[in-house]
């Protein structure tokens, strides 16, 4: 058996500003892969789409026809800003963001999404340096509730939410939204730091005074958040082996197709 992972294969960015005009930066990436089982099936027949608010922003799909591939990379929060009538972020704003997955192949297939979220620094060239120094939590994602997704909360860090789709996805469904909004937490504002410094200065009188002078700087003063979500799709042949060989997690599946996370 193969036991080689197929490459990532949509890496997806766009900017949205934060900072003292407040800036920040998004990326989706999305992929298929299957390690002991991809000799038991058409690779080519695994398709997936990625939503943005009722939107398809990125796919690949397999073109039958003329043997090519249909895809697309798009971005995230390009309108987050726009949509809700905003020139620049509102700290503690909730701005709408639904993310799902449709399955856009023409075989069955189970899906997994990593989201991550964490802050950088931008230079003007557009490379990113991640800052690990501040607070990922500031960056406020709402995953919804009983929408049919599963979290892993073994996997889950400071920057990294990790979720798997219950039930099969059939070709042409569209999973329940994993995330409805994004907002940055006004707690950014009142994160600073402060130096002084102590001067001295002589008046004409031949008298010396000491002065001293703070400088304050917001810790998060124009850096960018990022938004990431990574979509993975597995066929549901020998589903519990094939998610544990392709995505290293023990599930069980029952007679219905429906999944759950051993824990």
């Amino acid at each position: 058996m193969n036991k080689n992972k197929l490459p990532k294969w949509l890496i997806v960015a766009g900017v949205v500003m934060l900072g003292v005009s407040l800036s920040g930066t998004a990326a989706a990436a999305l992929s298929y892969y299957s390690q002991n089982y991809i000799a038991q099936m058409d690779v080519k027949s695994i398709g997936v789409t990625l939503n943005e608010n009722n939107t398809p922003v990125s796919w690949r799909n397999y073109l039958h026809s003329n043997d090519a591939w249909d895809e697309s990379t798009g971005a995230l929060l390009t309108n987050m800003l726009s949509d809700a009538g905003d020139s620049q972020l509102i700290l503690n704003k909730r701005y709408d963001e639904n993310l799902s997955v449709t399955n856009s192949g023409t075989i069955d297939e189970y899906v997994r999404v990593e989201v991550y979220h964490y802050w950088v620094d931008v230079d003007e060239e557009g490379n990113q340096t991640k800052r690990t120094d501040i607070d990922p939590d500031n960056i406020v994602i709402g995953f919804t509730d009983n929408s049919g997704w599963l979290e892993d909360t073994s996997a889950q860090t400071s920057e990294k939410n990790v979720l798997y789709y219950s039930s099969i996805l059939e070709p042409g469904e569209t999973t329940a939204d994993f995330t409805d909004y994004i907002y940055i937490s006004g707690e950014i504002a009142y994160k600073v730091s402060e130096s002084t410094t102590t001067d001295t200065f002589t008046d004409e009188d031949g008298v010396t005074h000491k002065y001293s002078s703070t400088v304050t700087t917001y810790d998060y003063d124009g850096v960018s958040f990022v938004l990431r979500a990574d979509v993975d799709a597995v066929q549901t042949h020998n589903a519990e082996d094939a998610i544990m060989s392709a995505w290293g997690v023990d599930v069980s599946v029952d007679d219905n197709g429906t999944m759950k996370l051993k824990r």
